[in-house]
């Protein structure tokens, strides 16, 4: 009778092998699923949001104008000339359907087009969607000198009133001047992205118009 080749005692080693590979890989499963339950989820776009936000500390407004608007000594001007400009701005915005993107900053610039004519910047408010006046940049007579420009940084993390937000700038001269160029950079991140547009302001009718 022929002698069987591979006996009991040459199988064992392989069933072995397969009954450690086997632990093996359940140990792997088990420990990957602790460490998931123990380690704590990270919230990327929190900390990035963080980061911003340590990033931009020395720029947020505390109550400082920009050196380049000068008060303006003495009683209130009355000033001929007169205009406001009406600048759109976001603090959230509406992703594949829900507002995905919030706490937007922006960058609002107040540009002086004339070569030759100071322009006086009589005060800046932020209103939120809601209409409702909630932040006052200033509202004192301030001088811009001919091509100069005046920068704001607004946080609106912190404003009220739904993803929709505005401000209005009045401005005044003396003498005949180009209109100012009035805009906002607007900033935010998505995920690990980040997203960013320009918002023009629009002068408003004057009464009697």
């Amino acid at each position: 009778m022929a002698e069987n080749p591979e006996g009991p005692g040459e199988r064992m080693p392989r069933v072995n092998l397969f009954v450690f590979l086997v632990g093996w890989i359940a140990a792997v499963v088990v420990l990957v699923l602790v460490m998931m339950a123990l380690i704590p989820e990270v919230d990327l776009e929190a900390d990035l949001a963080a980061i911003e936000k340590a990033d931009t500390d020395q720029a947020v407004l505390d109550g400082s104008l920009p050196s380049v608007l000068q008060p303006l000594s003495g009683p209130r001007p009355e000033l001929p000339l007169s205009g406001s400009v009406y600048v759109p701005l976001y603090s959230g915005l509406y992703v594949g359907g829900q507002r995905s993107l919030t706490n937007l900053s922006a960058t609002l610039s107040l540009r002086n087009t004339s070569a030759d004519q100071t322009l006086v910047v009589t005060s800046v408010t932020y209103f939120n969607g809601n209409g409702e006046a909630v932040l006052e940049l200033f509202d004192m007579p301030h001088a811009l000198a001919p091509m100069a420009t005046a920068e704001f940084y607004i946080d609106q993390s912190g404003m009220d009133g739904g993803p929709v937000a505005g401000v209005v700038v009045k401005w005044g001269a003396e003498t005949s001047i180009a209109p100012p160029l009035i805009e906002a950079v607007i900033v935010g991140n998505y995920g690990v992205k980040s997203i960013s547009f320009v918002s023009r302001g629009e002068s408003l009718p004057q009464l009697g118009q």
